[in-house]
């Protein structure tokens, strides 16, 4: 019997979030708690937007995407350190 309903695995880093919040409430300005604010804000819209994407991406398409976004990244990467 469970006491408390099951959050999956969501629950840890939105524990972690939440405990991170509450901690440096006091170390931010009224300024940047606002930014902060409408910055999470802002991201909402592109969270769903990106899982609804993957949801209707085949498997073979997200993997083959993700591996040539990696290979860019460590391309770029290299550039910059032989520049």
């Amino acid at each position: 019997m469970e006491l408390l309903p099951s959050f999956g695995p969501a629950a840890v880093p939105a524990t972690d979030a939440a405990v991170a919040v509450l901690v440096n409430l006091g170390a931010l300005s009224e300024q940047m708690f606002l930014l902060a604010t409408g910055m999470g804000l802002c991201a909402l819209p592109g969270t769903w937007a990106g899982a609804w994407l993957v949801r209707r991406t085949p498997l073979r398409v997200h993997t083959v995407l993700i591996e040539a976004l990696i290979a860019c990244g460590g391309a770029i990467l290299i550039w910059g350190a032989v520049t």
